[in-house]
């Protein structure tokens, strides 16, 4: 919930709430055996401390359900960021992916992820290395330039180029004799050392690791304080990550640290091939962070991943695996109709005007065809998604849709609202391409320079069309295209404006006829 406090501050002013109740599991990984017990863990009260760290998705889900239902939640939040899917099913269930498997023995070799680690910090000190020469040998005088550090995704001139970059900023303190004083920085692309008044507090190495800095309040002067942050980036976007507030804390006072930024670039260095990562073998999750649950009485899963299976290759079998986990799942809780309910990829990256394939798309797709399997429910996010963000901001309205589902499956209240394409037939017609709806009161909400329908002919070149929506029935012509063979709907990453929505005002899932 940190993370949105910035958008939803009402939720950070609760005293607590009683009935919800959340215990994360820690992380652990076995990639040769079941684990029997999660690692030491308690149950946290909702409150105006652990707030901070709950899911806010399952937050927002929990507060939901509660307040319709009347019953107590408890929350079991199993979670790692940026995980695959194949690192969340049985060995049964990799063991049917030639790849999968591949890399599942791999993992259980003696020493073999140990020594990819090995190479990763070989290769990340050999740059840091080269990137310090280069800055020793330069005569450079650097011209710093300023910005404004903003909750909200703006492109800095740092953004595009992989290198070292020197920060600083200076903040006025009237009476510096604070008690538990820290500086909050957020996450930092990629690896920091932080210096306040010229005295180093500290450093860490990934990305997505908040920078909370303890120090002495002697550091602190009266009047003028200078903080210093010298950034290497050898990724991608170098410096402070959007949607963190920049604070120096303490007992007795909050100061924003977000305007009248300096920087410089030091030198411009290539990028870093990504390091492997132990967590994303195949496997290690479910055995060390799920299977180690099943004597848990649960009553659900919501789910929220996909981003890292959206790729070229892994976006399509994603179906597939996909369900195996499912299945996976519901043989070790020994329940085959376990509600299963999951968000479907948001909207992300920046609108493309132009017609293409799109992997995020792909992996909806497979979201979609999994989602009309039986106890199995998932909700539309391509309205609330953000162009910059992967990690997007609008979690309550992803709670709250995923507390529809979860009343429709599992607790059967047999709402009319659903998340869905509602495709009923396309078929083509003259030089049109039409599409019969299960729903008659879908309708465009937005604009913008194209429909966000697109139809291609025999040569498989997707052309925007001119669209007509009326009773349930979609009218596509293209002037580019006089016999179409293909209709595609919101098929991109982000696809942006305009979307269809149904009566409920919940987009319907993208689609397309063809199978290329």
């Amino acid at each position: 919930m940190k993370s949105v406090k910035k958008n939803f501050p009402e939720e950070f002013k609760i005293s607590k709430i009683d009935e919800i109740r959340y215990i994360e599991v820690p992380s652990q990984l076995n990639f040769h055996e079941e684990a029997s017990d999660i690692k030491p863990s308690k149950w946290n009260k909702i409150n105006s401390k652990s707030i901070y760290n709950v899911s806010a998705a399952a937050y927002f889900f929990a507060k939901e359900i509660q307040n319709q239902l009347n019953i107590p939640i408890g929350l079991v939040i199993s979670a790692v960021g940026g995980s695959p899917v194949e690192s969340w099913m049985s060995e049964e269930s990799a063991l049917k992916y030639e790849m999968v498997s591949k890399r599942l023995n791999e993992a259980r070799l003696d020493g073999f992820l140990d020594s990819l680690e090995k190479k990763n910090q070989s290769d990340l000190r050999d740059w840091i290395n080269i990137a310090n020469k280069k800055i020793f040998q330069m005569d450079t005088i650097y011209n710093s330039k300023f910005f404004n550090h903003t909750y909200k995704y703006k492109k800095q001139p740092f953004h595009s180029q992989t290198g070292v970059y020197w920060f600083k900023n200076e903040f006025i303190i009237d009476d510096p004799s604070l008690s538990n004083t820290h500086l909050y920085l957020g996450k930092i692309g990629d690896f920091d050392s932080t210096f306040l008044n010229g005295v180093f507090i500290g450093t860490r190495k990934l990305r997505y690791v908040d920078r909370d800095y303890w120090f002495s309040s002697d550091l602190l002067k009266k009047g003028k304080n200078k903080l210093e942050v010298k950034v290497y980036n050898y990724r991608w976007r170098a410096g402070f990550m959007f949607g963190d507030m920049l604070e120096l804390k303490s007992k007795q006072k909050k100061i924003e640290i977000m305007d009248d930024w300096q920087y410089a670039d030091l030198c411009k260095m290539p990028v870093l091939k990504p390091a492997e990562n132990r967590f994303w073998r195949p496997v290690g999750l479910y055995n060390g962070m799920i299977a180690s649950l099943r004597d848990v009485k649960i009553k659900g899963v919501i789910w929220y991943q996909g981003e890292a299976n959206a790729k070229r290759d892994l976006a399509y079998v994603y179906r597939d695996r996909f369900l195996d986990m499912i299945n996976d799942w519901r043989d070790l809780f020994k329940n085959k109709d376990l509600p299963f309910l999951f968000v479907q990829l948001p909207n992300f990256q920046k609108p493309n005007p132009n017609a293409y394939n799109s992997s995020w798309a792909m992996l909806r797709e497979s979201q979609l065809v999994v989602s009309e399997l039986n106890n199995n429910g998932m909700i539309t996010s391509i309205d609330i998604g953000e162009a910059y963000d992967i990690h997007p901001k609008n979690k309550k309205d992803i709670g709250f849709r995923l507390a529809i589902e979860a009343m429709r499956i599992a607790y059967d209240d047999n709402s009319p609202k659903k998340f869905t394409s509602y495709v009923q037939e396309i078929y083509f017609k003259e030089n049109k391409a039409m599409v019969k709806f299960t729903n008659s009161n879908l309708n465009f909400v937005g604009s913008d320079i194209h429909s966000n329908v697109a139809v291609a002919g025999h040569d498989k070149k997707f052309h925007w069309a001119n669209v007509i929506l009326k009773n349930g029935v979609l009218t596509a012509h293209s002037d580019a295209v006089k016999n179409p063979i293909a209709i595609r709907y919101a098929w991109s990453d982000n696809p942006g404006t305009p979307l269809i929505y149904n009566e409920f005002n919940l987009p319907i899932s993208p689609f397309r006829s063809d199978d290329w």
